[in-house]
Parts: structure tokens; sequence; C-alpha cells
């Protein structure tokens, strides 16, 4: 593993745009507030370039103490987000990899958010669907790929309950999301069920539609499904359920979550 230990802000914020995702705490704009208010912390965001050449991006900043005789490292200050801005997932030999090199940076306490393993069925079983504001104006459909829509699954919520003009009425849909138990009798076979998240995992809420047509994949697996929505009866407060046709195991994507 080769470490950069001089980023600039140029070089910061082209990876920020090229990875996506990022939020404003990992970003230099954060860093230069930080540098501006408090004369203790330094800048010292690292590029790791992996043996595969896959390159990380971890913000920094160091915190001077008791006159520079003590630092802290920390990604980032004052229990904001920080962490890893990676062109694909990290291994524990890498993050590990990582670590050690933070820890051969001199007398410094180094605390780093790790992103957690992504929500699954424990968690959706206990919350509730997350829905838009029924007021909402829908967009058209996307046009049909290799036979079918392809739309969120909060998306495929949304418009089941609040779209008035029934857009979904008849049309081949495919969702991506995970297997989560099925709860009440008609409710269909399994949810497909997706978080949605405004910031991070922490404001995650579930969104799902009861499967027919299909027998249950295991608890947690990803599956993506192509079939069509079945109609509530008027006055439903049900999740919304769909017909499904096919269904394909698939490995868990790289971003599981979606967002608003």
């Amino acid at each position: 593993m080769k470490v950069i230990r001089h980023v600039s802000e140029s070089e910061w914020w082209t990876w920020v745009e090229q990875t996506g995702g990022a939020n404003f705490f990992q970003t230099p704009l954060w860093a230069q507030v930080l540098l501006d208010a408090f004369p203790e912390f330094r800048a010292e965001t690292r590029f790791y370039v992996m043996a595969d050449g896959a390159r990380v991006l971890l913000p920094l900043m160091r915190r001077l103490k008791l006159r520079g005789s003590f630092s802290t490292l920390e990604s980032m200050p004052f229990g904001t987000y920080g962490a890893f801005l990676s062109e694909r997932p990290l291994t524990r030999a890498e993050v590990e990899a990582i670590l050690r090199d933070l820890r051969r940076s001199g007398p410094i306490v180094a605390r780093l958010m790790i992103t957690p393993n992504p929500l699954g069925s424990f968690a959706a079983g206990r919350q509730a669907t997350v829905r838009i504001d029924p007021s909402a104006n829908f967009d058209p459909l996307p046009a049909p790929k290799r036979g079918a829509i392809e739309i969120s699954v909060s998306e495929f919520v949304d418009r089941a309950v609040y779209d008035e003009d029934q857009s979904l009425k008849g049309k081949l849909v495919r969702l991506t999301g995970f297997v989560t138990p099925a709860g009440t009798q008609g409710s269909g076979e399994f949810y497909l069920t997706r978080f949605v998240i405004s910031c991070c995992a922490a404001d995650a809420r579930s969104s799902r539609v009861g499967i027919f047509g299909k027998p249950a994949p295991p608890t947690d697996s990803w599956i993506t499904v192509t079939g069509s929505w079945r109609p509530a009866a008027s006055g439903s407060k049900s999740d919304p359920t769909m017909d499904v046709k096919t269904l394909e195991p698939i490995a868990q994507p790289e971003v599981p979550y979606e967002s608003y």
C-alpha cells in the first residue's frame, strides 16, 4: 500500500467529485472552517493506493494539544462524519493497513468513523415504511430498459400509494432490494425492502413492497425482481404489493441505500 501524505485542496475536491456521495464534512470546505476558527488544527488528509491500484482518500485533521507536545488525528472533528472516500469497498485487511499507518504518525489518538455493515431485515422489521408527502407531483416514468421500467423501491411505494393517475398500472417494473419476512396475511410471500437515507445510516427509513408469485429467498439476500403493481383496495393502509414474473439473486450493491 502506498501512502500519499500531502493532498492539495484541488486534488481533494477532484476526488470528492469523482467518487460522489461525500457529505459536507468530508470536503475541504469543512476543513477550511476548522482552520479559520481553531488555530490548533492542521489539515492532514491522505491518499492510500491499494495493491490493485484502487485509491482511497481519508479526510483528516490533526488537533495539537499541550502546546504541540501531543496531538490527535480525527476524521472528522466534533463528531461530524468523516471516513473513507473510496473507489470500491475496502477489505478488512486494507482498513487495518490504513490504521497501522495512522499509528505510525507519531503520538496520536486515531478516531475514525468506519462505515458499518448496511442495515438489514432486523432493523427493517422495527419501523414503518417511509413515504413522501401525498401532495407531491410525479415525473413521467423513465423509458423501459431490457423490457421493464427500472425505478427505486421507494418510488414504487410512493407512486402506488399517492399517484392519483396510477402511472404504475399495467407497467412491467424492475426493482432491486433485500429480502425481509412477510408481515400480515395478504402482504405477499415476502417483502422486497430498501433503506432510504438523507444523510447517513443513522437516519435510514425502510421502504418495502410485498411480493407475490415467487417463494421467499433467504432473509437479507439481495435480489432483482420484475413484475407488475397489484393495486390495493380503496382506502387500504397496507404496504404496496406486486406480482413478480422473474426473480434474480444478485450481490449486494456497492451503494446499498436509496436517497431522498
